[in-house]
């Protein structure tokens, strides 16, 4: 990061000449793990930021919606059918 700083860019200014400036282990590859789209995408546990979990929670979530939306239009309906359920 400090190396970004001095350079006056931020990590995805990185290109793979810098990589042997910063540390002679690092390779290509580090590049692509670095990305926005890998650092969402690695995190993999209840409630993270990878995309599929993303898009479950907003599943649930709109179906908690629809749900509180039946109730609100007809309570007493609502009420019958969760617990036939």
């Amino acid at each position: 990061m400090r190396y970004c700083e001095e350079q006056g860019y931020d990590l995805a200014g990185l290109t793979e000449a810098d990589l042997p400036k910063i540390d002679p282990r690092l390779n290509a590859d580090l590049l692509n793990a670095i990305t926005l789209e890998h650092a969402l995408s690695s995190r993999t546990g209840y409630g993270c930021t990878a995309p599929e979990a993303v898009r479950a929670q907003i599943e649930r979530f709109d179906a908690a919606i629809e749900a509180a939306r039946a109730f609100a239009e007809n309570p007493i309906k609502a009420t019958a059918e969760a617990k036939t359920k």
